[in-house]
Formats: structure tokens, C-alpha cells, sequence
């Protein structure tokens, strides 16, 4: 029973970090590469977030999303909500 329960929250752990799709999108290394610049590889935050951004939108999406950060000074909120997801 201990296992189950383990296994369990193991699921819920990865869930909350899956975002909405089962399979990341297809994103080039350069964009991994270049999100790690920020938020380095190997902290579970930093992971956890690209995990649910590259679950939550096509990589066209976040480039368009990035875009309009630099230009705009507005965050997409799937990026927002990817960030505050995994920070919680």
C-alpha cells in the first residue's frame, strides 16, 4: 500500500509539472539552450518550467510569446502560468 501511495504522488508530481499535453512539442536545442541562460539546467524549477512550456505551446508559439515579451513588455500567460506552476 505504501508503494501505491508513493507511486501515487509520484504521479501528481509530474503531473503538476506535464502541463496540458502527454508529449513535450519539438523545440530546437538552441531554444533549451538558450531558456538555460536564464534558469539553469538541473534545477528542479528551471526543469519543471521548461517541461510545462514545451508541453503548453509550440515552439512557433513561444518564439511569437518571447517576442512580444521583449517588444511589449507582456508575458503569455502560458509561460506565466508554467513558471508559477512549478514554483509553487
Amino acid at each position: 500500500m505504501k508503494r501505491v501511495r508513493l507511486a501515487l504522488a509520484g504521479l501528481a508530481l509530474l503531473g503538476a509539472c506535464g502541463g496540458e499535453q502527454a508529449t513535450p512539442n519539438p523545440y530546437p536545442a538552441e531554444a533549451k539552450a538558450s531558456f538555460n541562460e536564464g534558469c539553469p539546467a538541473g534545477d528542479p524549477v528551471c526543469d519543471c518550467t521548461w517541461d510545462s512550456i514545451t508541453r503548453a505551446m509550440t515552439y512557433e508559439d513561444y518564439r511569437e510569446a518571447m517576442r512580444t515579451s521583449l517588444r511589449e513588455g507582456l508575458l503569455d500567460t502560458r509561460l506565466a502560468k508554467a513558471s508559477a506552476e512549478c514554483k509553487e
